[in-house]
């Protein structure tokens, strides 16, 4: 496992405030999020608050459609997967995931994949496979993405020492973990405070059914 870190600790991160907006309702509220970013924190003394960033979030109908994007490093017998952490402000936490994004205007989701895979990662892939559409969390709002597999070919050159190019205030934090230390990197982040997204935990729970599957015979 190797974790790529910048000179910024996401856990600096933190919310500055949370104000509920007009029109909540039962089942929905829309907050204005105010937070500071892992490096403008550090320089908080300095800068006053005057790079606070506004956010705003709402759990509400979305439109948008996105991609998830799990990536596979083969190295002679053992597998690693890639997985991004950042901090988000609707959960004033540190999450861990697969690296994801948004559909731009016109695009497929393969091209969404890699695209996403080369800004948040730096790895260039090649498509596996690609699911149809499906719901995030569709007892709640109608968020939806495909999940497109992609496999890394750490030989490549341009794979040796990936450079994430992640979008103007992004704060990504990049790291390769074995398939069979999946969960015990999870719980080991959890402890320090983090959290991890539903279709990582999923991913998981996938991994360890099918080998006791396996060991069942």
């Amino acid at each position: 496992m190797s974790d790529r870190f910048e000179e910024f600790d996401l856990f600096n991160a933190v919310v500055i405030s949370n104000e509920e907006m007009e029109a909540n309702g039962r089942f929905v509220k829309i907050s204005r999020i105010t937070y500071s970013d892992p490096r403008v924190l550090r320089l908080a003394s300095v800068l006053k608050g005057q790079h606070e960033q506004s956010l705003s979030m709402a759990n509400t109908t979305i439109f948008f459609k996105g991609v998830a994007i799990l990536p596979i490093i083969k190295t002679g017998t053992e597998t690693e997967i890639v997985l991004i952490t950042e901090f988000r402000a609707t959960t004033g936490k540190v999450i861990l995931g697969l690296p994801a994004g948004l559909l731009d205007k016109n695009e497929t989701p393969e091209i969404a994949a890699l695209r996403e895979l080369k800004e948040e990662t730096g790895y260039i892939g090649t498509l596996i496979s690609v699911s149809p559409i499906i719901y995030n969390d569709s007892w709640m709002s109608s968020a939806n993405m495909h999940l497109v597999v992609v496999e890394v070919d750490a030989s490549l050159p341009q794979n040796q020492n990936p450079i994430p190019k992640p979008d103007a205030g992004e704060f990504i934090v990049l790291h390769t973990v074995n398939v069979r230390n999946l969960r015990e990197f999870m719980i080991e982040f959890e402890a320090k405070g983090g959290s991890f997204t539903s279709d990582l935990e999923h991913l998981v729970c996938g991994i360890e059914i099918g080998g006791m599957m396996r060991a069942r015979g």
